[in-house]
Formats: structure tokens, sequence, C-alpha cells
């Protein structure tokens, strides 16, 4: 048993549920009209487990770029880019973080 990062007790799950999770978050905001604080709320609820992916930095990096949050995401982002350096080539091209291109 686990724990969900806002201190709840939680099953641990796979790598494969993890991307689930991390999947229906952005369905969320794909769904939503550019609605992020709820997909953001809901990841961040998620398993801790997800704290041990870079995804989960690099997702909450691009929420908090769009939502104009600039020193938080590159926060998110660095953290992602040490974890899995082939990020920053993602974030390079990522739409989503145009707005903070200088600073990552």
């Amino acid at each position: 048993m686990g724990a969900r990062l806002d201190g709840q007790p939680q099953a641990l799950p796979g790598r494969a549920a993890l991307q689930r999770w991390i999947s229906s978050c952005w369905f969320l905001v794909c769904t939503n009209s550019g609605k992020l604080r709820k997909p953001k709320k809901l990841l961040v609820k998620g398993p801790a487990t997800l704290l041990r992916e870079p995804i989960y930095y690099y997702n909450m990096g691009c929420y908090d770029a769009l939502l104009g949050n600039a020193k938080s995401a590159q926060v998110h982002l660095l953290t992602s880019f040490k974890m899995d350096p082939s990020f920053r080539d993602i974030a390079k091209k990522d739409p989503d973080l145009k707005a903070i291109q200088e600073l990552i």
C-alpha cells in the first residue's frame, strides 16, 4: 500500500497505470477548453509513485506554463530534465512551453 500525493493511502500502481493516470489528466485538458486547474489538481492527487516519473514533472511544468506560473513551470521542467535529459529536447518543440522557452 502506498500513499497518494495528498497523503491518502492507495495501492501502488504499475507503470502502465501511471501512464493512464497522466493521460486521463491530459484528456481533461483537451476536453475542457483550456480549463487547466482541474486536471492539474487531479495530477497532484495521483499516486505518490508519480514523483519518480519525469513525465509527471514535465506535465506539471506544462500546466504551470499555460497557467502563467513561469517560475513554478521552470522548477518542474528542470526536475524533469534532470531525471531524463531527453525531455529537454521535447520541451524545445512543445507549443505549451513557448512562453517560457528562455527559462528552460
